[in-house]
């Protein structure tokens, strides 16, 4: 069997299998255009000129390296967390059981620069579970937590079961306004954050029938995303307006 294909994103399932798991019956070899003896110089040409103003497209296309899928949403690098004394600390939640899995995340906050920790990414939690493999992660009764404000009864729950959760706050065109707000901090994903770094790493606009992009979430896992972004920009503008709900197309 031979599999032909343009090394567009990393967070391809072909750079899982066949380059992170490396099996042994599968031999990956690299070809270029300058491989194949029917293209055309002017063609060659071309897509050695793209270096200049697309070196993203350069890199797939002329030399066949893997490149970075386009119009992904955020740039947050990988990297430790650092060992200083944080402004803050709090926490970012999202509700999932059967279908979604239930996300929750630490955020560490020095002046306007955030490092974001996976801390959980499972199905199956009920709400007091979740409360339970919260505090088992070292959530505390008085820290902050936000939570997804159009499920007022899942957050009770949490209360009930001992965390300081919390509605986040939404509102009309929020979608677009949050992440708007999170692209102009300094956000680092925390290492050992795989769910959140591949949602990061792939999430884009959904675009409408001509391929213009919508102020909507793509398709694709965002659990760990919005988590995220609930924790950060409700505790950046905490007391700045009342919890209302986001749609659900709005994510869609």
């Amino acid at each position: 069997m031979v599999g032909d294909f343009n090394p567009i994103g990393k967070t391809s399932w072909i750079y899982e299998r066949f380059w992170q798991r490396l099996p042994r019956a599968a031999e990956k070899i690299r070809v270029t255009v300058l491989d194949n003896p029917w293209a055309e110089p002017e063609y060659i040409a071309k897509l050695k000129a793209s270096a200049a103003d697309d070196p993203n497209f350069y890199n797939i296309y002329f030399l066949g390296e893997w490149g970075e899928l386009q119009g992904v949403i955020f740039n947050w690098d990988v990297q430790p967390l650092p060992s200083i004394a944080f402004d803050d600390i709090f926490y970012g939640g999202d509700f999932g059981y059967s279908i979604d899995e239930a996300a929750l995340v630490k955020i560490y906050r020095r002046a306007d620069e955030y490092w974001v920790e996976e801390l959980l990414y499972e199905k199956g939690l009920t709400n007091p579970a979740l409360a339970t493999r919260a505090q088992a992660l070292g959530v505390k009764r008085f820290d902050d937590s936000y939570w997804d404000s159009a499920e007022p009864k899942s957050i009770q729950e949490l209360c009930d079961n001992g965390l300081n959760a919390k509605p986040c706050i939404k509102g009309p065109g929020s979608v677009e306004t949050s992440i708007d707000f999170l692209k102009a901090q300094k956000i680092h994903i925390v290492d050992g954050s795989p769910n959140l770094t591949k949602e990061v790493r792939s999430k884009c606009w959904k675009k409408d029938k001509n391929g213009h992009p919508l102020p909507v979430l793509g398709p694709g896992p965002d659990h760990a995303i919005k988590a995220t972004i609930y924790g950060i920009y409700t505790h950046a503008k905490a007391g700045g307006g009342a919890a209302a709900a986001w749609t659900d197309e709005e994510f869609v």
